[in-house]
């Protein structure tokens, strides 16, 4: 990549690594710690490993593990390894900084590469999404490096895509979301006695509850579907459509197959199903599902 301009960004885009590496685009991984304090990177176990230690340890009555963001040491580790690799310009787009110290975290990574490294250029940029929203930014920000815009210019046109990117999702366990703090216990405890489903809508970086709930896992996910339709309905065909899930694949392709009347004839295209992985596993738990779209300005 010598003299490249990159776009790089952070695991909890929902893509692996790989595969985003495939595409030019490295990903710097978050922590999961466990209840006994151990820590591990989120690349360095399997979803499924994750989700039988989680479910274990959570049977056993401890507490479900935390995510955390990469310190401002590692950024600089990262930045010096592209650098040193070639890249002169860095676009590093990351999760919501409303959810996560990652966006901090990079900025003060930069500024140690920076002084490090006076020739190279970083800009950090606080995506506002997470998952899909995160990953469709990402990758209309490469975009606009191949069409030769400066990284300011690029930086800005992200922010101002921002509202362009949606996601909804259903969240059926809220074992998760109760202890990371993101539900009540009173909410908590009705939502799993009347067996509801939580659904939730990534607004301005911030995950918000739609009320009502949903009666039951699969009207959750329909109600979900139905969110992403009146979107269309408003704003027309997005240019991508995403599809999500945490630990059952099963949902992944009911999402898929619900919405193929959208992206089956090759308008729209369609990302996934995915694994969202331990970043939002962590939250959500197990039995997830969400829908994420963007609407391209050109299209």
């Amino acid at each position: 990549m010598a003299g490249e301009r990159i776009i790089a960004s952070d695991t909890a885009v929902s893509i692996s690594p790989e595969i985003a590496l495939n595409k030019g685009i490295p990903l710097i991984p978050l922590h999961i710690t466990w209840s006994d304090e151990s820590q591990s990177l989120d690349t360095e176990i399997t979803p499924k490993e994750f989700y039988n230690r989680m479910g274990r340890e959570m049977s056993q009555g401890m507490k479900p593990p935390k995510t955390s963001a990469p310190n401002p040491n590692e950024f600089f580790e990262f930045y010096q390894q592209l650098y040193q690799q070639g890249a002169i310009e860095i676009g590093s787009i990351h999760v919501t900084s409303k959810k996560s110290a990652v966006w901090s975290c990079a900025v003060e990574g930069a500024k140690l590469a920076n002084e490090a490294y006076p020739d190279l250029t970083i800009q950090v940029i606080d995506s506002q999404g997470l998952s899909l929203t995160q990953w469709f930014l990402v990758e209309a920000a490469v975009e606009m490096l191949k069409q030769g815009l400066p990284l300011t210019e690029v930086a800005s046109k992200v922010l101002e895509l921002v509202p362009n990117a949606a996601l909804y999702a259903s969240i059926s366990s809220l074992k998760n979301l109760k202890a990371s703090g993101r539900v009540s216990g009173a909410t908590n405890w009705v939502a799993s006695t009347l067996n509801l489903s939580l659904l939730a809508h990534l607004n301005n970086g911030d995950l918000e509850l739609l009320l009502p709930p949903a009666r039951g896992i699969k009207q959750g996910r329909k109600r979900v579907e139905d969110y992403i339709r009146k979107d269309i309905d408003k704003k027309g065909l997005p240019a991508k459509l995403g599809v999500i899930y945490t630990g059952n694949p099963e949902i992944g392709e009911e999402l898929k197959g619900a919405l193929s009347d959208i992206w089956q004839d090759g308008q729209v295209e369609l990302v996934g199903p995915v694994e969202a992985g331990p970043i939002l596993g962590v939250h959500a738990g197990p039995g997830a599902g969400a829908i994420a779209a963007f609407w391209d300005t050109k299209k």
